[in-house]
């Protein structure tokens, strides 16, 4: 299983840093009117649609109709107390369902905050729906963000968690020095620029790149695997042959780059031999049988060679 690089990121405005069980067993206590909140989103999850029909203070953050017509894919606010997190802990730890927060507002005031960042303006007059509470986007945004649109985000909210794919806990703080616009006029929305855009996917490729490196060097240690080149150039290489490949999804990548790494570990180019290619650019398989094909090639092109 590939996680989040356990390594510290801060930004000029957002440190990301890991936590431990103790110091979020005592943010769920609670402390100097400092409530603990969730936001999960239903959307595949279920659990979070049943529990809010039975606790009695979530609220849904989409608003009128919608509460009704979207219940089963909106997002849900939850103030978080020990009964609940016995139940999240139970049913949705080990899933991307949502994230943390600590703030002193009341879930009325917060709900509100927190209505006004489900849509964004993109650019080319775009309006966009922006699903902040997935704990894989959320660490993007803000780690790439300028600091006036880091502290609008916040508010006056303290801090967000989330857990990672190994769930590991992280907190997100606001350092920036920047006060944030708490009056928002009638149909504001945060402004998210190309280059952010630019800078979100960079990020994103740049985490996974560190995740699959932790995950491969203990895969090629185990398997006594000796490479020819430097481990992250290979990784380099492979992510580059994924985009050609079509690779899109993170499992498929990196079950592409550790097959290379074990089965061809003294090719030092970036061009893949040549059945590789074959195989890989064959649009007429689905991506899991190729990558299956693909683990099988190496034994296969030993047996059949002279």
């Amino acid at each position: 299983m590939i996680g989040q690089s356990k390594n510290e990121t801060q930004s000029s405005v957002v440190e990301i840093a890991t936590m431990d069980g103790e110091s979020f067993d005592e943010i769920i206590d609670g402390s100097d009117n400092v409530q603990l909140y969730a936001v999960l989103d239903s959307c595949n999850h279920p659990a979070v649609v049943g529990m809010s029909q039975i606790n009695e203070r979530s609220q849904s953050l989409y608003a009128g109709a919608a509460v009704e017509d979207y219940s089963a894919i909106a997002p849900y606010l939850f103030p978080v107390d020990r009964p609940w997190w016995t139940w999240f802990e139970d049913q949705l730890l080990d899933k991307p369902s949502g994230i943390f927060l600590q703030s002193t507002l009341e879930i009325d005031a917060l709900r509100t905050h927190l209505r006004r960042l489900l849509k964004i303006n993109a650019p080319k007059d775009q309006q966009l729906y922006f699903r902040f509470y997935d704990p894989r986007v959320l660490p993007q945004f803000l780690a790439t963000a300028e600091d006036q649109l880091v502290a609008d985000f916040f508010g006056r909210v303290k801090r967000f968690f989330y857990f990672d794919q190994e769930q590991q806990l992280f907190s997100l703080t606001r350092c920036g020095s920047v006060s944030p616009n708490l009056k928002w006029p009638v149909g504001r929305r945060l402004e998210v620029t190309e280059e952010h855009f630019v800078a979100m996917d960079q990020f994103s490729k740049d985490q996974f790149a560190k995740r699959l490196a932790s995950y491969l060097k203990e895969v090629i240690e185990r398997e006594q695997v000796q490479l020819s080149i430097d481990l992250d150039k290979r990784i380099q290489f492979g992510m580059t042959n994924s985009e050609r490949y079509c690779l899109v999804k993170e499992k498929h990548v990196a079950k592409y780059v550790e097959t290379m790494c074990l089965g061809w570990p003294t090719l030092e180019t970036k061009t893949d031999p040549l059945p590789v290619q074959s195989l890989m650019l064959d649009r007429r398989l689905p991506i899991e049988e190729r990558l299956e094909k693909l683990s099988q090639l190496p034994e296969t092109i030993n047996t059949t060679s002279p």
